[in-house]
């Protein structure tokens, strides 16, 4: 049996079912209760209420197509990979979809079980990204004997990542390869040999301060890896870190895209670049917001959220009502947005047909923003960054098993952000999800965005 929402007009909200609760105090939007095993999005009734008419729909068509090409990442098992399996099977996931499995413990058996699962999903029809860590090769030997494992598995793509306690074995002199660019000038070709057809690299669009590199010294080191890559003919993908900060994400995307689009040009290629940008899956807030703190992602916007306080509360506000939050989106620094005036032209310009801005014009705003942000000024050049290691992923943190019934949060600026981003884009840009409240809730929501379930549709009655 659930709580009682503390909260007036709360919808208690199963994708494509609700029910309507009872009230007694506020309570912030997105914060509900579930019964254990069933994710529950809730907002105020007021904000998940149709659209109105006029509102462009074609976001909403696109939030729907990132839903249809979303990957995700799970954590292996003990049982070669039957559970993962039948937990795809039964949300309907889309074959073909890229599934990661992470690479965490230091065990031989660890290792088994990633080869397992791997394996497990490529029979059943499933794209799986092992990890490997550079923090678990000790030798070259290492490094052939589990590159050979995974693609013996049916790994046709791999994600080079440091892995968490790669500092601390540096230090102890215990690793044969420092960094992913280390790995990758010598051994690109072995890994080409052995079948792989692409190669994912991290990303950090919020949070490169934590190696005290600079971004720009941070897109530099991923540029020189991406460099070696695509010049053995692989393809490059981009998976990043999750973060909640919609600007921050849009300002890295626009430079890293460019960087890789400039490395293309050089070496005579195209098409070969794509990212996946790193989105929790509904989490309990408390526990995201620890998660955030031992990854050294900012939260400023993690909740309430940069557009929960544009928008106040409504579902959707005019130009005039959103003057009043220009500083915590971050306006006022550009050429289309440095006055009153800019910015009331630069509303109208995205505002739907009803003259009014939801979350879908506010991450397409951000997005024409921060273009104009690069065209008033030409981004400096890269500087050389004191330290190549690769960063380290939130992948420790990806639950397998669902958690108890508590609140949970779902970051949908980041979703909307994603939208934005991915209209117009030269390159291709997709989310992946990040499990941490466990792996039915992720592939839930999955499955309702393929559907079409978006905001202004989860509270229409099965």
């Amino acid at each position: 049996m659930g709580r009682v929402l503390l909260a007036p007009q709360f919808l208690r909200v199963r994708f494509g079912r609700c029910v309507r609760l009872g009230a007694c105090a506020a309570l912030p939007p997105y914060l509900g209760v579930r019964p254990r095993g069933v994710f529950w999005l809730v907002r105020p009734a007021s904000t998940w209420a149709s659209p109105a008419a006029g509102q462009r729909w074609p976001s909403a068509e696109r939030l729907q197509k990132l839903g249809s090409s979303l990957s995700l990442e799970v954590s292996p098992e003990d049982r070669g990979g039957r559970k993962v399996c039948q937990l795809l099977s039964r949300e309907h996931f889309p074959p073909k979809s890229c599934v990661f499995v992470n690479m965490v413990k230091t065990t031989s058996e660890h290792f088994s079980n990633v080869a397992e699962t791997t394996g497990a999903l490529s029979a059943a029809g499933f794209d799986p990204i092992p990890h490997l860590p550079i923090s678990r090769l000790s030798t070259v030997e290492d490094f052939h004997l589990t590159l050979k494992m995974l693609t013996q598995a049916g790994a046709k793509h791999l994600l080079l990542v440091g892995g968490n306690d790669l500092p601390q074995r540096l230090e102890r002199n215990e690793l044969h390869y420092r960094s992913v660019a280390d790995l990758l000038k010598a051994e690109i070709e072995t890994i080409k040999s052995e079948g792989i057809q692409s190669v994912s690299l991290a990303g950090l669009p919020d949070s490169p301060q934590w190696r005290g590199w600079s971004e720009k010294a941070a897109t530099k080191v991923l540029v020189d890896k991406a460099r070696l890559v695509l010049q053995a003919g692989l393809k490059v993908v981009v998976a990043t870190q999750f973060c909640f900060n919609p600007r921050h994400l849009l300002q890295w995307l626009r430079d890293a895209t460019a960087a890789l689009e400039e490395l293309q040009k050089e070496l005579g290629v195209a098409h070969r670049v794509s990212f996946r940008i790193g989105v929790p899956g509904p989490t309990r807030l408390r526990k995201l917001r620890r998660i955030a703190d031992i990854c050294q992602v900012p939260r400023d916007f993690l909740h309430p959220s940069m557009f929960d306080m544009a928008l106040q509360g409504a579902t959707r506000v005019s130009p005039r009502d959103l003057e009043h939050s220009f500083d915590s989106l971050g306006l006022g620094r550009t050429q289309r947005s440095a006055t009153p005036e800019l910015r009331a032209a630069l509303f109208l310009e995205t505002c739907g047909a009803d003259g009014l801005l939801g979350r879908p014009e506010l991450a397409e705003l951000l997005c024409r923003d921060v273009q104009a942000e690069l065209e008033a000024a030409a981004r400096p050049a890269a500087t050389d960054a004191a330290d190549a290691a690769a960063a380290s992923g939130p992948s420790a943190f990806v639950a397998h098993e669902e958690e108890a019934a508590e609140d949970a949060l779902l970051p949908e600026d980041i979703l909307w952000t994603a939208v934005a981003a991915q209209t117009g884009a030269s390159v291709d840009i997709g989310v992946n999800l990040y499990p941490f409240g466990g792996l039915a809730d992720s592939l839930s929501l999955a499955r309702a965005l393929r559907e079409g379930k978006t905001p202004g549709s989860l509270t229409e009655a099965a």
